[in-house]
């Protein structure tokens, strides 16, 4: 008996080991009740490209969903390929912003961060470059980024080597009171077209109730996934405003601290 409870130990320790790969990041649920973002049709008239959400973008880290329908029939179809980048149209100047393709084929589904909100003479669109039955097409889609008196956004100059890094939680709309799966996403700044993953970093925060005074237990600092995902616990033992307060080491140094205020519903 105690052979076969060591073996199926064994066993169990090896096959959660296996899953436990570089790429790991939640996964996002499907989308229930998609709102239309944004859309527009392709020069030649053959095609409608919708931009699609669970939810209005904000500031901060943005799940969405890409569909095309063929407009002569009414049906939907898939892109041979594509890709996305988020730009921001600053009067006479545009900077980018980190954005990720998370699947491809049957659901098309990106994510984009917005670092700043629209304004005067300032607008955000995402361009995507698709091929289609063979024909690449480029589509400005505007978008619409308010500003938020709660973004979902944090940054922090680096005190190693003055590196701008921006933190966000790609999974904020899914909390709920109790345990729940931390997802971070760490990027920075290259340039004003580069926005590149932060994969080198180590990352600790603290959830705490400013207004109540407490924090909670049995939270999990996040670890790297892959592609600037890191991955951690925490928990919210009651709805309200939480602030979660993250500390960022390099190389075991500490380069930076910042912070994300969210009300839990």
């Amino acid at each position: 008996m105690q052979k076969h409870i060591s073996l199926g130990l064994i066993m169990a320790l090896t096959i959660q080991f296996l899953g436990c790969t570089e790429d790991q990041k939640v996964e996002p649920a499907p989308f229930q009740n998609p709102n239309l973002v944004s859309k527009a049709n392709t020069t030649d008239g053959k095609y409608q490209i919708s931009i699609l959400s669970n939810h209005s973008f904000q500031l901060g880290y943005n799940l969405w969903n890409m569909e095309v329908e063929v407009l002569s029939s009414g049906e939907s179809t898939e892109p041979d390929e594509w890709n996305a980048s988020p730009i921001m149209e600053m009067h006479s100047s545009a900077h980018g912003s980190f954005s990720e393709i998370i699947s491809t084929g049957v659901e098309n589904q990106g994510a984009a961060v917005f670092q700043m909100p629209e304004g005067s003479g300032m607008s955000w669109k995402i361009i995507l470059d698709l091929k289609l039955d063979g024909v690449d097409y480029s589509m400005d889609m505007p978008v619409e980024v308010p500003s938020s008196d709660m973004p979902n956004l944090a940054s922090f100059v680096s005190s190693k080597d003055s590196q701008s890094y921006f933190l966000s939680i790609a999974n904020i709309n899914s909390f709920s009171v109790g345990s729940n799966e931390l997802d971070i996403l760490v990027f920075k700044k290259e340039s004003m077209m580069d926005w590149p993953a932060a994969e080198d970093l180590v990352v600790s925060f603290e959830p705490s109730m400013p207004s109540m005074g407490h924090g909670s237990p049995n939270n999990l600092d996040p670890v790297h996934s892959g592609k600037g995902h890191y991955l951690g616990k925490v928990n919210f033992t009651m709805t309200g405003v939480w602030r979660l307060d993250f500390t960022i080491y390099q190389e075991s140094k500490k380069i930076g601290e910042c912070f994300i205020d969210l009300d839990l519903q």
